[in-house]
């Protein structure tokens, strides 16, 4: 149980690396204006921060089909 809850939480973790980046990719190659690394680092660290919660505190929605009589 321990080993699937920790595979769980690195899956997580690696997920909300992953969308880091992309946002931080996208503030850097997009504009036309040069931002800087610093306020890309703190704009993506939200992004990544934001996600996390939501992910944690928004219920998973399960959708069950019910048996055709």
């Amino acid at each position: 149980m321990y080993k699937q809850y920790n595979i769980n939480i690195f899956h997580k973790i690696i997920k909300y690396l992953i969308l880091g980046l992309v946002i931080l990719l996208s503030f850097k190659y997009i504009p036309d204006l040069n931002i800087n690394s610093i306020d890309q680092i703190m704009i993506s660290s939200i992004g990544s921060i934001t996600f996390a919660l939501l992910d944690m505190l928004s219920p998973t929605i399960y959708i069950n089909e019910l048996p055709k009589n």
